[in-house]
C-alpha cells in the first residue's frame, strides 16, 4: 500500500479512535484548561512537524522541548525549561515516539516529581511511557503496518490539535480567558527578566517584545 492510500486509510480508523476517545478527551481538556488559567503553559515534548499556531494556540503558551536520545536523564531538556521559567503550575505533555522513550519517560517523571501535571498522547497501548504519565490519552489506533510509524505520528499530532482546540474553546465559555491572559503577562514578566539578565544591553520593553514574539527565552535568544 503506497503512502496516500496508507493516509486515507489511517485517517479513517483515527477518526474513529479519536470518537472512542473522546471522553479521555474531554477530561484531559479540563485539566489542562485548569492550569491554564492558573498562568500554565504546556511544555511539549517531541512535537516533530506541528505547529501550535496553525490551530490558533498562542505561542507563549505552548513551548516545544527538543529530546535527544543522547540525553538519557533528560537533564539537557530539563535545563533548557528552566531557563524559560518552568513551574508547578504548568503541563508536560509527550508525543509518544518510540525512539525517544528513554529520555521522555526522564523527563516526565522529573516533571512528575516536582508537581507539573504529566500528559502522553500515544497510540501504544502497552506504551512503556504510560507509567511515566499522570494522564494518558490513547487512541485504539492500528494504522497500516506498512507505514505504522508515520501513520502514528500523524494521529498523535492530529489528536493534539483537536486536544488545544477544546481547550480553547472551553477557556472561552467557561469565562477563565481575562485570568489567563493575565497570568501569562506573569510568565511573560519572568522570561522578559531571564533574558535580561543573559542579554544586558536589552531594556525590559524589549524582553517582552521578544518573549510576546517568539514565545520562549530559547528561540528569543536565538533571534538576536
Amino acid at each position: 500500500m503506497d503512502t496516500l492510500q496508507a493516509i486515507y486509510v489511517g485517517n479513517r480508523l483515527f477518526c474513529d479512535a479519536l470518537e472512542q476517545a473522546e471522553p479521555v478527551l474531554r477530561r484531559l481538556c479540563a485539566k489542562l484548561v485548569e492550569r491554564l488559567g492558573r498562568g500554565g503553559r504546556i511544555f511539549c515534548l517531541s512535537p516533530a512537524g506541528f505547529d501550535a499556531a496553525s490551530c490558533g494556540f498562542p505561542a507563549a503558551k505552548f513551548i516545544p522541548v527538543e529530546v535527544s536520545a543522547s540525553d538519557t536523564s533528560f537533564d539537557q531538556a530539563w535545563a533548557a525549561m528552566q531557563q524559560d521559567g518552568v513551574s508547578t503550575t504548568d503541563i508536560v505533555l509527550a508525543l509518544d515516539d518510540e525512539a525517544l522513550q528513554g529520555p521522555m519517560a526522564a523527563g516526565l517523571r522529573a516533571a512528575g516529581r516536582r508537581g507539573l501535571l504529566t500528559a502522553l498522547i500515544t497510540c501504544r497501548g502497552a506504551s512503556p511511557l504510560s507509567s511515566a504519565a499522570s494522564q494518558q490519552l490513547c487512541l485504539a489506533f492500528e494504522p497500516v503496518r506498512d507505514n505504522l510509524s508515520f501513520c502514528t505520528r500523524l494521529a498523535q499530532r492530529a489528536a493534539l490539535g483537536a486536544l488545544l482546540c477544546m481547550v480553547m474553546e472551553a477557556s472561552g465559555t467557561a469565562g477563565s480567558r481575562p485570568k489567563a491572559e493575565s497570568d501569562c503577562s506573569n510568565a511573560a514578566d519572568k522570561a522578559a527578566a531571564t533574558l535580561m539578565r543573559d542579554c544586558p544591553s536589552l531594556s525590559r520593553e524589549q524582553a517582552l517584545e521578544l518573549i510576546q514574539k517568539y514565545g520562549t527565552v530559547k528561540r528569543a535568544k536565538q533571534a538576536l
